[in-house]
């Protein structure tokens, strides 16, 4: 029973380092601020689900197989592991999602992670990569369809057009209302090319 209360004692005093040094120790990522801090827990919490379930698949396979009640009774114990590991699954799912959320609109974000890039794109890049998402859902939703489905990309482009706040919110909001993908062309034409600075 006390070896019991140790390891528990152990595991939490662990994970509480592990979450303090995310939150207070490690540095803030210069690419993605503070929304990467999500990724120490989506890791562990995939890692512990899957552990969990491969524990379980490998233990009943080999009682098929072996007929020994040691891989049985293995795999009985992993089975109410797993039950519990789902959850750990389901918030790993979870927080990949929030990872993967605020990286959207920003596919140079890898490029600047590995050292491929010394700087976040041009704002004719950005406009480029919103030309091409754009010509993608076009050519497989239909024009009327892709027009309402980009609505919800424009808020990831336009915060990297190197606009000032009140240009980039009208902007949005024009974006958010336009009816056609031709308006949208419109809309985006002075961001190509440099802007006169604001008077």
């Amino acid at each position: 029973m006390w070896k019991r209360a140790i390891f528990a004692a152990i595991v939490v005093s662990l994970m509480s380092a592990a979450a303090y040094a995310s939150f207070f120790v490690a540095p803030t990522e210069r690419t993605m601020g503070t929304l990467q801090r999500i990724f120490y827990f989506h890791a562990a919490a995939a890692w512990a689900g899957m552990t969990a379930f491969s524990v379980t698949f490998v233990a009943n396979l080999l009682y098929v197989w072996r007929r020994q009640p040691r891989w049985d009774s293995l795999g009985d114990a992993e089975r109410l592991a797993v039950l519990r590991r789902r959850r750990n699954i389901a918030l790993g799912v979870a927080a990949g999602v929030m990872l993967a959320r605020g990286a959207l609109g920003n596919p140079w974000l890898f490029a600047e992670l590995l050292g491929g890039r010394e700087r976040g794109p041009t704002p004719e890049e950005v406009i480029a990569e919103l030309d091409w998402t754009i010509d993608r859902a076009v050519e497989h939703l239909g024009q009327a369809r892709a027009t309402r489905y980009l609505r919800k990309f424009y808020p990831w482009y336009v915060p990297r057009l190197a606009l000032d706040a009140q240009t980039a919110k009208r902007l949005q909001a024009s974006l958010q209302s336009a009816e056609t993908l031709d308006q949208v062309a419109e809309l985006l034409g002075p961001a190509r090319r440099p802007l006169a600075p604001a008077v």
